[in-house]
């Protein structure tokens, strides 16, 4: 079994290429219009398998809600003029949420996974992911 890698709070522009390359991206509902994107892979760094929803559109102070709920906000604020296109391309920040225990240099207690942060671009998603 090989030793964990220390957690580090710095980011490395190298591990979003490694990430685009190798998570699976899906969307939910369904690729014709994702409102979230599961992303299932190895965390660039620590190698370590993740998983990580992001949220195409948020409300501040709102907790994550049903798909059907999230839906029907998103028709409402089309209808309301307030989304005009797709939420698709996004860019968003990601950081290794492994299961691992990384030891902390600093000492601090209750860090999930290596620390290791980067950005992904998602462009599109295949209607075979969904």
């Amino acid at each position: 079994m090989k030793k964990p890698l220390k957690y580090i709070d710095q980011p490395d522009p190298t591990w979003s290429a490694l990430a685009v390359e190798s998570f699976n991206v899906t969307p939910r509902p369904d690729a014709h219009d994702p409102m979230v994107l599961e992303l299932d892979g190895n965390c660039p760094r620590c190698k370590d398998h993740m998983q990580h929803s992001e949220f195409l559109i948020a409300f501040k102070g709102v907790a994550p809600t049903s798909p059907e709920t999230l839906r029907a906000t998103v028709k409402t604020l089309r209808d309301a003029g307030m989304i005009n296109g797709p939420l698709l391309p996004v860019e968003f920040s990601v950081r290794c949420r492994c299961q691992v225990v990384h030891p902390d240099g600093l000492g601090r207690s209750g860090l999930t996974g290596c620390g290791a942060t980067w950005k992904m671009r998602i462009e599109s998603v295949d209607e075979e992911h969904s």
